[in-house]
């Protein structure tokens, strides 16, 4: 990886590759000596793009590139507070509660949802907005709407649980059996055109016994626009460095979302998969890379616009392939473990462990969109991440 003399600026290479990019996100390992802070990328050609280094990452969010176009630019650091939103790339600010119970979500000025640590056993995003305002996600429990179905009082927004892990039920919250995923620590940081939540998370049973932890990063893209985008990443190991074993249970979200109730199959809904599957009966179980579910919010009344929200799963992660747990009444999770349910009768399991000392990382993508899945290019967003621009630092004087 090239570098260059401290207060010279560097060179990045960036290759679109055989698809076209149109704000495209990328998260590229940072330059030699490249500090953690706000920067600008320019180009001999279009508007300046701001990026941010954090932990050792560059995140930017580039404008269009056409299939196969290689583009360089240069990389400066600005002062914090110096960058504008712009182009592809919109503002992201966090508002944390004063009690540290909560966490804003803003992009380009729009609220779009609320990160809630404190507010049951495990956390979850709720609301959770596409642009333009309309929630994505069921208000009951949290914050009922008329006409909400109410059913799965578990189902809160956005989440990850799942009902056996080490015998740890973070699923369902029956009292006395309901295990929970609590917070241990969080830190969050914000720069040009990205935000992100870093939690410490410890699984435990109901009796309050530890048999895992998570460390989960939030990262919310500021690309604005037709779709809003965050990140998902989760490192798992089992307690004391142990293993960690995921039970072959349908009830499960390593990412999961309850869509809100007007659109669900079942009120009119649709549920794609990157597969080509359409409706619960050919998706359920159903191995693909992404799964989308679009409709019409009940508080956009009949007839109101169509939005949506997709689930990408990263082809690295481990226990693939994806499958989904997806159901006419609203739910949709990426759950690999169910094998004996998704094919009763075929003696398969989905048992799945972690060696110890050995973490396992998964890394999921939400797009919260406008327009159904393929009005939203919900495909093409998946491909920016699964299959990104290729980049390299240029050496210096290059």
């Amino acid at each position: 990886m090239g570098g260059t003399a401290a207060g010279t600026p560097w060179r990045l290479q960036v290759q679109a590759g055989p698809r076209p990019r149109n704000g495209c996100p990328i998260d590229v390992p940072a330059a030699e000596r490249m500090a953690d802070g706000p920067y600008v990328l320019t180009a001999d050609e279009g508007p300046p793009v701001p990026a941010w280094c954090s932990g050792g990452r560059l995140l930017a969010v580039l404008p269009q590139l056409a299939a196969g176009e290689t583009r360089s630019y240069t990389a400066e650091a600005r002062p914090a507070g110096a960058w504008r939103p712009g182009g592809a790339t919109a503002e992201v600010a966090l508002t944390p509660a004063d009690d540290g119970a909560a966490i804003e979500v803003a992009i380009g000025g729009a609220a779009f949802a609320t990160l809630r640590l404190r507010a049951g056993p495990k956390p979850f995003l709720h609301p959770v907005r596409a642009p333009g305002g309309l929630s994505v996600v069921r208000g009951w429990p949290v914050a009922p709407r008329e006409g909400d179905s109410t059913d799965h009082p578990h189902h809160r927004g956005a989440w990850v649980g799942h009902g056996d892990v080490n015998g740890a039920d973070t699923w369902e919250e029956r009292p006395g059996r309901a295990g929970s995923i609590s917070v241990e620590s969080v830190r969050a940081t914000s720069g040009p055109g990205c935000a992100e939540v870093r939690c410490a998370l410890s699984w435990r049973r109901a009796d309050g016994e530890a048999v895992g932890t998570e460390d989960r990063l939030y990262r919310f893209w500021g690309c604005g626009g037709q779709a809003y985008l965050w990140d998902q990443e989760s490192v798992f190991e089992g307690a004391g460095g142990g293993p960690l074993r995921f039970g072959d249970t349908k009830e499960g979200a390593l990412c999961g979302v309850r869509v809100a109730t007007g659109m669900e199959g079942s009120a009119g809904g649709r549920i794609t998969t990157a597969e080509g599957a359409r409706g619960e009966q050919e998706a359920w179980g159903s191995a693909a890379g992404w799964c989308d579910y679009s409709g019409e919010p009940a508080e956009g009344g009949a007839g109101g616009p169509t939005v949506g929200v997709a689930i990408f799963s990263h082809p690295a992660n481990p226990a693939q392939p994806a499958r989904w747990h997806v159901r006419d009444y609203g739910l949709m999770t990426c759950n690999p473990f169910a094998l004996s349910h998704y094919f009763p009768r075929q003696g398969r399991r989905g048992d799945w462990e972690i060696p110890a000392g050995v973490p396992a990382t998964f890394r999921f993508r939400v797009c919260v969109h406008r327009d159904g899945a393929e009005g939203a290019q919900v495909a093409r967003r998946y491909g920016d991440w699964a299959f990104p621009p290729r980049s390299r630092w240029l050496p210096a004087g290059a």
